[in-house]
């Protein structure tokens, strides 16, 4: 068991309740929502929050989660300040929402990616919110859900993150590219074994990948605007601008686990914005261009 967290099982030992005792628990934490400090929502589907949250941790230490009866939102900015991430998982995605106001939830990536590697493809996962306790659970149940009367629960404190407001970047893009993400995802991944950085080169009628590295390696991936590649392809003005080859493949290689595809908005020298549309919601990351 990890020191970073605490789960309620020791050795992996899955804790049984009762159907009776789970529906009381969950009838206390809604009677106290939004106004004992006790929140809680219950995802449908366990694959989407495993692989979204590590999608995140590819890039952020830690983050402010915003969490109300609209849903789930976070704006976070990384370390170094090169990229900038939005989460919205909209509350009519969710089974369940048990929260009567909008509160900011601290949570370290770090310790939570541990937790995410637990889920499996077909649970079902609920987030309750102990703001009194600063306490964060994750548990996890089977596709049953609580009628399985199965579970693991992980807590971990809750943080307190001074983050900076940083607006949401108001670009115009002349680019934008609808593409298979597990293919694009094996373009980067190509790319990065030759280079630290990505260059993106952008017409009306071709798309060029590029990447150089130390001893004169190269590699050039070139595609036709037609190609089974992309889903969609508008360049109304050609545009050439690199990026951070790492963190995008990080991103994606998450991602690709729970998205068909990927839009892709760039300009010139200008911020990359990746969007990623998944069952239960949607990520964008922006990443800063880098000169080479």
């Amino acid at each position: 068991m990890s020191d970073d967290f605490e789960e309620e099982n020791a050795e992996e030992q899955v804790e049984e309740q009762s159907q009776e005792e789970t529906e009381e628990e969950v009838e206390e934490r809604g009677s106290l929502s939004g106004k004992g400090g006790v929140y809680s929502l219950l995802f449908p589907k366990g694959k989407d929050v495993r692989y979204a949250f590590s999608a995140l941790s590819t890039i952020l230490k830690s983050a402010s989660l915003r969490v109300g009866p609209e849903g789930v939102k976070m704006k976070a900015i990384d370390d170094a300040k090169i990229s900038l991430i939005l989460l919205e998982i909209p509350a009519s995605s969710l089974d369940e929402v048990n929260i009567g106001e909008d509160a900011e939830v601290g949570i370290s990536f770090d310790v939570l990616k541990k937790i995410m590697k637990r889920i499996g493809s077909r649970d079902k996962v609920e987030l309750i919110i102990d703001k009194q306790q600063a306490k964060l659970s994750v548990v996890i149940y089977t596709k049953k859900g609580r009628e399985g009367g199965m579970y693991r629960k992980f807590s971990v404190p809750l943080m307190d993150v001074s983050e900076e407001e940083v607006p949401e970047p108001n670009l115009a893009y002349p680019i934008r590219i609808t593409a298979d993400l597990a293919l694009m995802q094996d373009v980067i991944a190509a790319a990065a074994d030759i280079g630290e950085a990505v260059t993106f080169t952008a017409a009306p009628d071709q798309f060029v990948i590029r990447a150089e590295g130390d001893g004169g390696k190269s590699i050039e991936s070139i595609y036709q605007s037609t190609d089974e590649l992309f889903h969609e392809y508008s360049a109304g003005e050609e545009g050439t601008a690199t990026y951070s080859a790492d963190h995008i493949l990080g991103f994606m290689s998450q991602m690709r686990q729970i998205c068909d595809a990927v839009t892709i908005e760039y300009a010139t020298n200008k911020p990359l914005k990746l969007t990623f549309n998944f069952s239960t919601g949607s990520v964008v990351l922006y990443l800063a261009p880098r000169t080479l």
